[in-house]
């Protein structure tokens, strides 16, 4: 009765382990080397802004480098990037190969920043003229 209970696990175990080695993903045998599943991706990002949105870009490269600037043209095998750099605006073509990932930079415009500081200025005033009338009477 023994030997009967050890066969069953011997098979439970077998067929676990076929499973387990049936279903496991081999790294990479999905993926191509060219990363085109990233660069449609990356594109699909840049198809779905508007131009001259505020973008961030990652490079794949080693240095991890980051450029800040406004989307320009869009072609087939990569964009523009307006940079702003030492008070001069240049244009750079980055190759959808070459990005890690995009993303529209959210931010304050110049004016939203410009009325938030003109507001809290006008309610200064106001609030110490009140303060100030209140005193004297």
């Amino acid at each position: 009765m023994r030997c009967g209970g050890l066969f069953k696990v011997e098979r439970v175990l077998a067929v676990s382990l076929a499973l387990m080695l049936a279903f496991t993903p081999v790294p990479g045998l999905c993926q191509d080397s060219a990363g085109t599943k990233d660069r449609g991706l990356v594109a699909a990002k840049v198809d779905a802004l508007p131009p001259g949105s505020v973008i961030e870009v990652r490079f794949r490269d080693e240095k991890k480098t980051v450029v800040t600037g406004r989307l320009g043209p869009v072609r087939g095998d990569g964009f523009d990037v307006q940079v702003a750099d030492a008070g001069k605006i240049s244009s750079r073509t980055i190759l959808y190969s070459e990005v890690a990932s995009v993303k529209a930079k959210k931010g304050l415009s110049g004016l939203t920043k410009a009325l938030i500081v003109a507001g809290i200025v006008t309610g200064g005033i106001f609030l110490g003229s009140a303060l100030a009338g209140a005193a004297t009477n």
